[in-house]
């Protein structure tokens, strides 16, 4: 797993955010992502609404839990 994965997941679950998960291989190409991403590479990605965050620094300020 991502260690930034991992950094989200554990802040989401600190701060009580209701959340679900979707695995993907470690390597591209990552078929449940690339339709909704438009390819971009990395993960983790994090979704709210129609939103996609591909940066935790980004995923964390939308979050609010610092």
């Amino acid at each position: 797993m991502s260690p930034y994965s991992e950094k989200l997941r554990a802040a989401m679950g600190f701060s009580g955010i209701s959340w679900q998960s979707v695995v993907v291989p470690e390597q591209p190409p990552r078929a449940l992502l690339d339709g909704l991403i438009g390819g971009y590479r990395r993960i983790p990605v994090l979704q709210m609404g129609a939103q996609f965050y591909c940066d935790t620094r980004l995923a964390f300020e939308a979050l609010d839990v610092g």
